[in-house]
């Protein structure tokens, strides 16, 4: 699990840590934190922006054909 150790607000390093771990470090998720990003203690940012971990990207077509062979979805 990756983790961010921060100094004054800035992330100064990113580690890689055991599920286990129960030091200081920020846990970070998915959140993909750099090093010089900024901590405000509850969230990250960078150039102003808010850190979000990825969203997943969806395909139309491909939830359309699976509605069509699952017989969901509209008119079906």
């Amino acid at each position: 699990m990756r983790a961010a150790i921060v100094e004054n607000g800035v992330v100064v390093n990113i580690i890689v840590v055991s599920d286990w771990y129960n030091g200081s470090a920020i846990l970070l998720g998915e959140l993909p934190v750099a090093i010089g990003d900024t901590y405000d203690g509850t969230n990250f940012w960078r150039d102003g922006e808010k850190v979000i971990a990825p969203q997943p990207e969806t395909n139309e077509n491909l939830e359309q054909v699976i509605d069509i062979l699952t017989g969901e979805g509209e008119g079906v």
